[in-house]
């Protein structure tokens, strides 16, 4: 969902001028954050493509007459260069994001948890929940950040801590060679696992992870601000953005088979 959307979704009362004041701030000075990242993976998945099809076509590996063999890396150069730029732009919109009091609530502060360490997190919970205005609600946002540093962050900030250090050496090249008389290529591997492989998990990790907790603390503000009649759904049939058909929905709760109430009056 749009940011902007779900801002005036949540029915915030007398915060709804701060809210929406941080929305503006946010969508004046950040949004060069998401559009970097968008721009990177998708150069880096258009330059692999390119790559691969010119090393397929002659254009960068040719085996000659005798059974050797001529290949340009020059195309590595730039797509391990805009790689660098992926992992960084990504740590920057993860950090600018949490910074930006976005999902702020007084004592829930998203700063205080998303790029965390489970100790210092616990600790957090452990100090401010109680103060927390939707305690639930807030506790499952909590949850999605720290579901997400498992399922992919922690590995994310690893490998860009290390390929901003030395990306020449943290990202390994594509080894080409000739079988049969073609040519045959081998990605790039990290812990066994194809490296643009990676990168797509990374990327759509980052943008899921923010719509999820972006969705939670707004659709739990429009459900506690409207008794429930206005809540958080999931989509459970196609989403297509274009058409504005989200993951997500705040909206009234009409009974449309397609969308699952993610969240209760009593649990808001």
């Amino acid at each position: 969902m749009h940011f902007e959307k779900m801002v005036e979704m949540g029915f915030m009362g007398k915060r709804w001028p701060a809210a929406k004041s941080r929305y503006e701030l946010y969508e004046k000075k950040n949004k060069e954050d998401f559009t970097n990242f968008y721009d990177t993976y998708h150069e880096v998945m258009k330059l692999r493509e390119e790559y691969l099809q010119g090393v397929n076509n002659g254009t960068y590996f040719s085996i000659n007459l005798d059974g050797s063999t001529s290949s340009d890396s020059t195309p590595e150069i730039l797509i391990r260069k805009r790689i660098k730029e992926f992992f960084i732009s990504g740590r920057q919109l993860l950090n600018n994001f949490g910074k930006s009091g976005l999902l702020e609530d007084g004592d829930f502060k998203v700063s205080s948890f998303l790029l965390y360490k489970e100790s210092e997190v616990e600790k957090y919970i452990k100090t401010f929940s109680e103060n927390f205005r939707y305690k639930q609600g807030h506790l499952k946002i909590i949850d999605i950040a720290k579901k997400a540093q498992v399922d992919f962050k922690k590995d994310f900030m690893q490998l860009r801590a290390d390929i901003e250090h030395d990306y020449d050496t943290e990202i390994p090249k594509f080894k080409i060679s000739a079988y049969n008389g073609e040519a045959v290529v081998e990605e790039p591997t990290y812990n066994g696992t194809n490296f643009f492989i990676l990168i797509d998990k990374y990327y759509h990790g980052t943008l899921n992870l923010i719509e999820d907790m972006a969705a939670y603390f707004y659709g739990v503000n429009a459900c506690a601000n409207t008794d429930g009649k206005i809540t958080l759904f999931f989509r459970k049939d196609e989403v297509d953005p274009p058409r504005f058909r989200f993951r997500y929905a705040i909206t009234l709760d009409v009974g449309d088979p397609s969308l699952q109430r993610l969240i209760n009056p009593r649990r808001a």
